[in-house]
């Protein structure tokens, strides 16, 4: 099990099926009906793998990029409880020496996912904004975020609002520039998560 982000891969973990699962694997290879013990034992395997999965990964924001003979990972997309699987057409496994080279393709179809996400939530505020429902001053937004009235926050990446945000009213208080103070858009967008 790999974890990577936009610009670096890991090692997380990794573990070895029991021994009872290769006749099912040379069921396959000969073309035989597969073994129902073996199929079972494949099962349990598999539903223990999305056990382990659920306490290394924070499934919500994790895409699962999965290789591996076909019918092995169609087994395992129907015991897994993911909500983002991509399967690795053509990918018998992740091996190791070619690493960079898949994280580089994961990435570009990461990219790819990411600019159509910013597409389709950029169509919906300018949507939303046709009908005025965005509000773009942050005093507004501050106080709807603190009523739990935000549905989507759009919040540029490289602009850093010094202040503090107050818990009851969801009034903010700016800070001058040396002063101390949260960064007020990741408040705003902490609240958002929370009350939204």
């Amino acid at each position: 099990l790999y974890a990577g982000t936009m610009k670096n891969i890991r090692l997380i973990d990794s573990l070895q099926f029991p021994a009872i699962l290769s006749s099912w694997r040379d069921s396959r290879r000969r073309g035989s009906a597969i073994d129902t013990v073996a199929a079972r034992h494949l099962r349990d395997a598999l539903f223990w793998v999305d056990e382990w999965l659920d306490h290394s990964l924070d499934k919500l924001d994790t895409p699962l990029h999965v290789a591996g003979e076909s019918r092995l990972v169609s087994e395992f997309l129907n015991c897994v409880d993911f909500p983002e699987v991509w399967r690795r057409v053509g990918g018998e496994a992740f091996v190791e020496s070619q690493l960079d080279a898949l994280a580089d393709e994961i990435r570009v179809l990461l990219r790819r996912k990411m600019e159509d996400d910013f597409e389709r939530s950029l169509t919906e505020y300018i949507r939303a904004q046709k009908l005025g429902m965005t509000r773009e001053s942050i005093f507004e937004v501050a106080r709807d975020a603190m009523r739990g009235r935000v549905r989507k926050l759009f919040v540029a990446e490289d602009i850093r609002i010094p202040g503090r945000i107050n818990q009851k009213t969801g009034d903010l208080e700016l800070v001058r520039e040396g002063q101390v103070g949260d960064d007020l858009l990741d408040d705003i967008a902490e609240m958002v998560v929370q009350k939204g």
